[in-house]
């Protein structure tokens, strides 16, 4: 019920969010829909430039056990380097 509570509770400040991010999301993944990544990057008030989805083909929930998972590290250290280099300036 705690879990519940607390996805419904997630939903009510998406729209209100404004933080920076960068998602990285199995298509595969059963165990947390997609949806809800979708519903972030949609519904936030982070500005586009900062915020962004990498959906993993055929990624379950555990991308970094994944074979790939070097891939989708780089692409995460990539978003957080272009993020910062943004700040720099």
């Amino acid at each position: 019920m705690g879990l519940v509570s607390a996805l419904e509770n997630a939903k009510e400040i998406i729209p209100s969010f404004r933080a920076p991010f960068h998602i990285n999301h199995g298509s595969d993944d059963y165990g947390v829909p997609l949806s809800g990544s979708q519903r972030l990057l949609k519904q936030s008030e982070t500005p586009a430039d900062e915020k962004e989805l990498n959906v993993i083909a055929d990624g379950y929930h555990g991308l970094l056990s994944q074979l790939d998972a070097e891939e989708t590290m780089k692409h995460e250290i990539e978003w957080i380097e272009k993020v910062l280099n943004k700040k720099k300036r």
